[in-house]
């Protein structure tokens, strides 16, 4: 799927579209693909690519424990790495009390149940640290 124009954004959720207009120029074409099969022979939920920068997501309804994994082994494939569960945000924010390595990775959660981002996935592990420190503070 490529989207061309704005107003094909509208088909899709509030936490996708405000996904693509934090990582992507959303006047120019962006693609969409889903279930990719990487180099690795690794499948991805959704890839999310303009030019050369390409965002990863992960889906997964609640087992956020495979979710996370998955992750964590495509995480160095991509610019930026989402997993996205069917969780409130308050659930998905205890959970990453206990798994901050995957902060540390630069790994980017989102709650569709909530319709939000929760956590923006970064680029460079130096970025993600304030959000380690953050969740390490909560503990």
């Amino acid at each position: 799927m490529i989207i061309r124009h704005r107003e094909d954004m509208l088909i899709f959720a509030k936490w996708f579209r405000d996904l693509l207009s934090l990582h992507f120029d959303i006047d120019k074409p962006i693609t969409i693909n889903m279930h990719v099969r990487t180099l690795e022979n690794l499948e991805v939920d959704i890839t999310i690519s303009q030019g050369q920068k390409i965002v990863a997501i992960e889906l997964k309804e609640r087992d956020y424990i495979k979710a996370i994994k998955q992750a964590q082994a495509r995480r160095k494939l991509f610019d930026y790495m989402y997993v996205a569960l069917d969780l409130p945000t308050c659930e998905i924010l205890s959970i990453l009390r206990t798994r901050t390595e995957a902060i540390s990775e630069g790994i980017g959660f989102i709650s569709t149940y909530d319709d939000c981002i929760v956590l923006k996935s970064y680029k460079r592990k130096t970025e993600s640290s304030r959000y380690t420190k953050i969740m390490e503070t909560i503990k």
